[in-house]
């Protein structure tokens, strides 16, 4: 049996998956001084690595201000805190 026969093959990778970064409401609230926050400002301001391709915002803590943010997604309690608190959530692609 040839070599290639022999040896285990297990799962698959998929090429063309993107990886998030993932970003909680009680992070996001602390960040003072700004209303606006985009995929950009918040790539440099957490220092997230260049491989991701994207940031999903997610519900732990809770927005104290209303502000805007623009992120490639987030859960649906996020949104929901989010606009609760007078602000509101947008969808970019990533």
């Amino acid at each position: 049996m040839s070599f290639k026969r022999r040896i285990p093959k297990r799962g698959f990778t998929n090429p063309s998956r993107r990886d998030y970064a993932v970003l909680n409401l009680l992070q996001v609230s602390r960040i003072e001084g700004r209303n606006e926050l985009d995929e950009a400002f918040l790539f440099a301001y957490f220092r997230i690595p260049k491989h991701f391709s994207g940031i999903k915002l997610l519900a732990q803590g809770s927005a104290t201000r209303p502000i805007t943010i623009r992120v490639s997604k987030a859960s649906k309690t996020a949104v929901a805190k989010v606009e609760q608190a007078g602000g509101k959530v947008e969808f970019i692609s990533a």
